[in-house]
């Protein structure tokens, strides 16, 4: 629909000002956290400081909390499985859904539909990851399309390439 119709300035021009006016009420918030967060200004000393302007606004989108959407995170037990390859690496998410205990079919419904996993590699893994995502794309579903995928680059290895390059100079 967007080739048919191409986004004009004035749509993106109203849609900027509609950001704005949502936006407009956190910039000054956070303008006025700045100031009365300096040491000269003493804002316990302040005789308004229970001012609603002072209060912070409400969010937008806020994110639900609370138990259910606790963040869990778990280090995956090494696997002698080539990751050179989209198959090793197909192989390797396939092993660790069961390490997480998410590889039956019901889970895997649940974690194509429900779910999102971060996956922090090497570059060679993430790239990797990155190809089957591409490659998986037009599947039949959210798992096999591995729409709950999200591999991020660990910095660990570029961190510890740095410091042996440090170290033999």
């Amino acid at each position: 629909m967007g080739g048919k119709t191409p986004i004009t300035f004035q749509k993106i021009i109203g849609l900027e000002r509609e950001a704005v006016q949502r936006c407009h009420p956190h910039f000054v918030w956070h303008v006025l956290q700045a100031l009365i967060q300096t040491p000269e200004f003493n804002f316990a000393m302040y005789p308004s400081q229970n001012d609603p302007a002072f209060m912070p606004p409400k969010p937008t989108h806020e994110l639900p909390c609370g138990q259910d959407y606790v963040t869990k995170q778990y280090l995956l037990e090494t696997q002698q499985v080539e990751e050179a390859s989209y198959d090793g690496n197909l192989k390797l998410l396939g092993i660790w859904q069961d390490q997480l205990g998410l590889g039956s079919c019901a889970e895997k419904v649940v974690t194509g539909t429900n779910r999102v996993m971060v996956f922090v590699g090497d570059q060679l893994t993430v790239e990797c990851m990155r190809g089957l995502y591409k490659l998986c794309c037009e599947d039949h579903n959210g798992h096999y399309c591995l729409d709950w995928l999200v591999p991020i680059f660990g910095w660990f290895h570029l961190l510890m390439a740095f410091a042996n390059s440090l170290h033999k100079q």
